[in-house]
């Protein structure tokens, strides 16, 4: 079974489908009494005939027609065979009522009656509700479809893709509320609502698959690409929370770090820059440790606000709050040349 085949399917339905319609149509426009029953099935009907257009529309795409061996293309067969079998079974019965009809002043009138009044009255019902059957298994085989080459293609939209799932995920869940009329009396209807049944579950079966396939791939994507746009964020900005330094900002910088190493190489210092921690007053008493030229109280207390001032300074530059960190720097700057002299 390939698309072509298919097309065909759904042309001999189409054409079925648009005589339901035509007929029906007559009938509301001779009735001088729109009657809402009959309105609502002709809805019905045409919602059907759009359904299987939208069908032949996609399965005629080039994209589409390359993918001649699939499972799926049988599924849609069996679909399209059946709505095929609802629109004929409508076709014979209003056929019927409009030749039985004799009063030829008001026969769309006097016809409807009959078929409303029939013994079999919940035909209507039935007629209804395999309609809507039709358009949600067909509505759901074309989200499928759509998706199915979507995965294939080489290239594809991400939020194209996802806005598709996310539809099929609804249709799936409005095709599980959806309940088919079944008439135990006749056991022909039985049998051609069970073989859409069947036609429908393996559609959704295969959908939930796709949806499946998606879900993981999503997760190691979505993963994948948060990486992608740390790594880049870094390489680009220096930053990763996306922020670049403003450009007075990090010429300031530039122009205290060469004041800072230059104090911070005086006798009996050696700061480790081997890895990146925390400032903390322990480590910097470690790292600045004054020499014998610190000795008096003066000197030790000028080293403790500048080392107060630094730790300041630093925690605002981590922070990336350049301006707040501008005055605590100068300032611990200052107290080290003084402690310097």
């Amino acid at each position: 079974m390939d698309p072509l085949s298919v097309i065909v399917s759904a042309g001999a339905v189409s054409k079925g489908t648009f005589a339901c319609v035509t007929v029906l149509g007559k009938f509301l426009g001779d009735t001088a009494v729109l009657d809402e029953t009959v309105e609502a099935l002709y809805k019905d009907v045409r919602s059907l005939v759009y359904m299987v257009a939208g069908t032949s529309s996609t399965l005629d795409s080039p994209s589409v027609r390359r993918h001649e061996e699939s499972r799926l293309w049988e599924v849609v067969d069996s679909v399209l065979q059946d709505c095929d079998d609802t629109v004929q079974d409508l076709l014979h019965r209003l056929d019927s009522i409009h030749l039985n009809s004799t009063r030829k002043s008001n026969i769309a009138k006097d016809a409807w009656k009959q078929f409303r009044l029939d013994p079999r009255e919940d035909e209507i019902k039935r007629f209804r509700g395999t309609f809507q059957y039709n358009c949600s298994a067909l509505q759901t085989m074309l989200v499928t479809v759509s998706l199915y080459v979507s995965r294939t293609a080489p290239r594809m939209e991400a939020d194209e893709i996802r806005s598709g799932f996310q539809q099929l995920e609804r249709l799936l869940q409005d095709r599980r509320r959806n309940v088919l009329p079944i008439n135990t009396s006749n056991e022909a209807v039985n049998r051609k609502h069970m073989r859409l049944r069947q036609a429908t579950q393996q559609v959704a079966s295969d959908a939930s698959a796709i949806l499946e396939s998606h879900s993981s791939n999503c997760d190691e994507s979505e993963l994948n690409s948060t990486r992608a746009r740390s790594d880049s964020k870094r390489k680009t900005t220096g930053s990763e929370l996306d922020r670049p330094l403003d450009p007075d900002h990090r010429a300031r910088i530039s122009s205290w770090v060469p004041r800072k190493e230059a104090i911070l190489e005086g006798p009996n210092i050696e700061p480790d820059e081997s890895r990146d921690t925390e400032w903390t007053s322990t480590s910097e008493s470690a790292t600045l440790t004054a020499s014998d030229d610190f000795a008096s109280d003066d000197e030790e207390l000028e080293l403790k606000v500048a080392q107060k001032m630094l730790m300041k300074g630093r925690q605002s530059v981590k922070d990336e709050k350049l301006t707040q960190a501008e005055k605590p720097l100068r300032k611990a700057l200052a107290e080290y040349q003084v402690c310097q002299c």
